[in-house]
């Protein structure tokens, strides 16, 4: 879902290499030992494999920081089409379908390049070393032309952006449990379109599903709170429906949080400036509302069809909120409520700019 991945050929590649990394993967030697036998078959089965696999297997090496001089032996091997071998510049021979003896391996450079790979992996990010598996499995699987790479090339690009974009704001963890507060702040004021995009969602699943764990089948002994600001930019139903599956799925969660949440123990709060821009789907399951002042007509329309507990009079009333006023209605309570809120110390920095007194404070030159 985060590198849109198309069902035909780049959501089996995925799932299939993310199952291989979970269950062959586990530290940097179980990882350079695969990518070396992969190389050994490609070099093996020369009449078999792709024309391009061993240029392939070395530039995803390369990807992972080992540098080009590495593989001066690698691309000096040579084809015997008469004996079905390649030959190192020794002599040393690797024939069609058999083993790489020792001396091949030594001779090819094979043994150094597993050093470093299993050094580069080990001293890598988890996001990194990811990203490096799937570049391997993309030689492995074009290799003996059982995927068109003209098919999940597309993909890769996007897997790159995101990664770049996930490595700048995301530490892997094996737990997480000694790792949040009563009250955790992500704060996505300075984060890139891409980032805020991903993150809301990514974190949303990981607190419900770990509520939902906790809960089980037991009784509810602990609750938790999920707070969105500006909610319309993240909750903004205007992609769901243009073939996007990636905003399909990121509403769903948020829909089954706010259909589902409430027995396990988990309450959604939403905050926004641009109410009618939310998912309708979500916005009819929010049981109370605080209500500021609002001018839009859109919005104003959205608040009539949605809460059947805000009277005319109160409706009417919205547009002309002064600071600090607001109007509460829902099932918390039987009728609705206009309260003024006092100021505080502690407040978001939201204060409006006073434009004159900026104008007075500045020498104007004609």
């Amino acid at each position: 879902m985060l590198f849109d991945a198309r069902p035909a050929t780049q959501v089996p590649f995925l799932r299939n290499a993310l199952r291989k990394f979970n269950e062959e993967i586990s530290n940097g030697q179980s990882f350079s030992n695969l990518q070396i036998r992969l190389i050994v078959s490609i070099l093996s089965g020369m009449k078999q494999v792709a024309a391009d696999a061993k240029d392939n297997w070395i530039q995803a090496a390369k990807s992972l920081g080992i540098e080009a001089s590495r593989f001066k032996q690698l691309n000096q091997l040579e084809p015997n089409q008469y004996q079905n071998s390649f030959s190192s510049s020794n002599n040393a021979t690797i024939k069609a379908n058999g083993p790489a003896n020792y001396q091949f391996m030594q001779s090819s450079g094979l043994y150094q390049i597993q050093g470093e790979l299993e050094q580069k992996f080990d001293s890598a990010t988890k996001i990194k070393q990811l990203e490096a598996f799937l570049e391997f499995q993309k030689v492995y699987v074009s290799a003996w032309k059982s995927t068109n790479l003209d098919f999940i090339n597309p993909l890769f690009n996007r897997i790159k952006t995101g990664f770049n974009s996930l490595e700048k704001v995301i530490e892997i963890k094996d737990r997480i449990t000694n790792e949040y507060s009563s009250v955790n702040v992500f704060n996505l004021v300075n984060a890139n379109q891409e980032i805020k995009r991903l993150i809301p969602m990514l974190i949303s699943k990981m607190f419900y599903d770990q509520q939902k764990r906790i809960v089980a089948d037991s009784k509810v002994t602990q609750t938790k709170h999920l707070i969105i600001d500006e909610a319309h930019n993240i909750l903004n139903a205007e992609h769901k429906n243009v073939g996007d599956s990636w905003q399909d799925y990121r509403l769903s969660i948020f829909e089954e949080i706010i259909k589902e949440g409430r027995k396990f123990g988990f309450f959604l709060t939403l905050s926004s400036q641009r109410p009618a821009d939310i998912s309708p789907t979500i916005l009819s399951q929010v049981h109370n509302y605080l209500i500021h002042r609002l001018v839009n007509d859109r919005d104003l329309k959205m608040l009539e069809n949605t809460m059947p507990t805000l009277d005319k009079r109160s409706l009417q009333m919205i547009p002309s909120l002064g600071k600090g006023e607001v109007v509460i209605t829902g099932n918390a309570i039987q009728v609705p409520v206009f309260v003024k809120v006092d100021p505080t110390t502690i407040r978001p920095k939201s204060d409006d700019v006073v434009l004159t007194d900026i104008w007075t404070k500045k020498k104007v030159y004609n």
